[in-house]
């Protein structure tokens, strides 16, 4: 897995769709499967970056009342993101429920994306 935050970049800006304040659809989904495939991660690769490096970082915007909806820049993202360790060495999964379950649902739709054309 590619291990330095530049290397990293593209599949941070695109999992930090999923964070915006705007409503994800399978446009989003798709382009998010299509990062993860060009960038060659895995799905649980790709997993692992969801929610031990944007997740913790980018959670807070789904509670505020007037969340970024534009996006972050690349540069906002490398200050505030880090490579995490390796899959194997997970942190819990903290924040608010409904927020788990949204991200949770979001994930399960790239990961349909995933699976359902990998050689795209």
């Amino acid at each position: 897995m590619k291990s330095t935050p530049e290397d990293r970049l593209r599949l941070w800006s695109a999992l930090s769709n999923l964070f915006l304040d705007t409503e994800p659809d399978d446009h989003t989904f798709g382009y998010i499967a299509r990062v993860i495939r060009e960038d060659g991660y895995t799905s649980e690769e790709a997993e692992h970056v969801l929610w031990q490096e944007v997740y913790p970082v980018l959670e807070a915007n789904l509670r505020s009342v007037a969340g970024v909806w534009a996006g972050w820049p690349d540069e906002w993202l490398i200050m505030h993101i880090s490579v995490s360790p390796s899959p194997a060495e997970r942190r819990a999964i903290m924040g608010e429920p409904w927020i788990v379950r949204e991200i949770s649902s979001c994930w399960d739709r790239v990961r349909a994306c995933l699976e359902a054309d990998p050689a795209q």
